[in-house]
């Protein structure tokens, strides 16, 4: 009931959050987390989230309020990257985790495991715009970030040996990307978060609307826990938190010796943990700041800026930001 409540109309105006409702859990299938809309009323474009299989197959291509969404990351999704790999992308991420182990998506899909397919679509945009002109880029920014302690989420793309990063929080990680395409765009990506709790990503969509530029903004809440969520085991999401202790310091985690198989399911040299593997989260405080290093302007980030389509567009983003 709570997913069906979640729908919207595609060309709908976005409706103000309610932290009564009952929240949708978004665990399996195929979903264009960050997607783009044209709300008719207002004439404006509109970021939220175009879903399919997490309700039920019945529902494919739905608009949902992100608002009512929590993206659920589980157990199916610890994978250990491998302390070999080469790559410099990969290297960067396995220097931020404990002895590798990420919550992971997979760019090409979720496998066999029955988790969530996540990516980002633009084209709802331009179908619901019609007539009116829109620019062919739109810029997705990654403007804020509510994590565990240590927490980082980083979003990067592979084509043939070449990996190149999209959007990250952690430092010398692009904080914004340009999607280009006449008519809009769909892609996925790779996700790693580097460690279980509570993510709310503050994300950013901007382009121009006729003769105007319009941004739209709105937060996405992960729940990254070592539950099995694609048997809707969701944890108790209401305390100070959860698979964690209580001090803040990086801990020595005792890893499955006995699990040494590489996933054939994923391009990247990973490890899949077994459904007993857990690790301890120091969750109990959330820490709400800009990126490590970044200078304040203008309640602004001055961040990289790294264009999916041969566009580089950098420069201030301008916005709001809790710190």
């Amino acid at each position: 009931k709570a997913c069906a409540t979640a729908r919207l109309d595609k060309t709908a105006s976005q409706p103000a959050a309610d932290s009564k409702v009952a929240m949708c859990h978004a665990y399996k299938g195929h979903a264009d987390v960050f997607a783009t809309f044209f709300d008719t009323t207002s004439r404006r474009m509109v970021l939220g989230t175009l879903g399919d299989a997490f309700e039920s197959e019945d529902h494919n291509g739905t608009r949902y309020d992100t608002n009512r969404l929590i993206f659920e990351v589980g157990s199916k999704n610890i994978m250990q990257f491998s302390k070999d790999e080469n790559d410099p992308i990969i290297k960067e991420i396995y220097a931020t985790t404990r002895e590798g182990v990420v919550w992971f998506f997979d760019q090409s899909g979720a496998g066999n495991t029955g988790a969530l397919w996540p990516g980002l679509d633009t084209r709802p945009l331009y179908k619901g715009a019609g007539s009116t002109s829109v620019n062919p880029t739109v810029k997705l920014s990654l403007t804020g970030i509510e994590a565990p302690h240590n927490g980082e989420v980083f979003m990067y793309t592979r084509s043939g040996d070449d990996y190149e990063k999209m959007l990250g929080s952690a430092e010398n990680w692009p904080k914004d990307v340009d999607v280009t395409e006449t008519g809009g765009k769909h892609l996925h990506m790779y996700w790693s978060f580097n460690r279980p709790g509570v993510y709310k990503l503050k994300m950013k969509a901007t382009t121009t609307v006729g003769d105007e530029e319009q941004s739209s903004e709105q937060i996405y809440t992960f729940h990254v826990t070592n539950h099995d969520v694609t048997v809707g085991d969701f944890a108790d999401y209401d305390g100070a938190s959860f698979d964690g202790d209580e001090d803040g310091e990086d801990d020595e985690e005792d890893s499955d010796d006995n699990d040494d198989s590489q996933s054939e399911d994923h391009s990247i040299n990973v490890q899949q943990s077994n459904g007993s593997f857990f690790i301890n989260g120091n969750n109990n405080t959330v820490y709400v700041t800009p990126w490590p290093g970044a200078k304040m302007q203008q309640q602004g980030l001055l961040g990289s800026n790294k264009g999916l389509a041969g566009n580089n567009n950098g420069g201030l983003i301008n916005g709001e930001h809790n710190a």
